[in-house]
């Protein structure tokens, strides 16, 4: 959504974006993990290359910190300081609030925030990234417990300790949620396939162990 503000930004287009920027990387991203990415898949798009993944952290770490932190996945520590980065710099405003409902009205859309404003547009772009994805079954959903966690809320379970913990999934936030987990806890896997996850940039499935 960003990367795409940039380029309209840059065109002089006109616009409008709302969301709770990069909140996936601040809120919803284990704090001892690095990001599944490669570095140079990574970055936001500037048209300038001003956000510049690699000038960044040679600019903000010394030489020797940041080969090594180019020589892998970025860890999460880095890559918010980069985000942050770049929210401070960018040169528009974006609503911190969240599309509730979308409708046509004639040749025009008209997007309602979380506090009830309206924005019409001429073209709306949908870039949400993966929180809509988030689902628990019916069945999960029926036992409104605050013990069950769905893996987006990562803050809820992170200070799980001495617990019996059953984690259900075959995806790699699952595999992260029991790497961050096993140490201190009981841990119950199950799954109905084999576990995997996703290395960029090609972005195909490998075994996870």
């Amino acid at each position: 959504g960003i990367s795409i503000a940039n380029a309209l930004h840059e065109k002089k287009i006109p616009f409008a974006i709302a969301g709770k920027t990069f909140s996936l990387w601040y809120d919803h991203t284990l704090d001892t993990m690095s990001i599944r990415s490669d570095w140079h898949s990574s970055e936001i798009y500037e048209p300038n290359d001003k956000y510049n993944v690699r000038d960044f952290i040679y600019n903000n770490y010394t030489e020797e910190e940041a080969k090594k932190i180019m020589s892998y996945q970025l860890p999460i520590d880095v890559f918010r300081k980069y985000l942050r980065f770049v929210e401070s710099d960018i040169k528009y405003k974006v609503v911190p609030q969240h599309v509730v409902k979308l409708s046509k009205n004639g040749t025009s859309f008209i997007s309602e925030l979380e506090n009830g404003d309206k924005v019409e547009s001429e073209v709306v772009i949908i870039a949400n990234g993966i929180e809509a994805h988030k689902h628990l079954p019916e069945t999960l959903q029926k036992i409104n417990s605050p013990d069950l966690i769905h893996t987006w809320n990562v803050h809820k379970y992170t200070d799980l300790k001495n617990k019996n913990v059953l984690v259900i999934g075959a995806g790699q936030s699952a595999g992260e949620a029991i790497v961050h987990l096993y140490e201190q806890n009981t841990i119950t896997w199950i799954t109905r396939r084999p576990p995997f996850f996703f290395s960029e940039p090609l972005n195909l499935p490998t075994p996870i162990f």
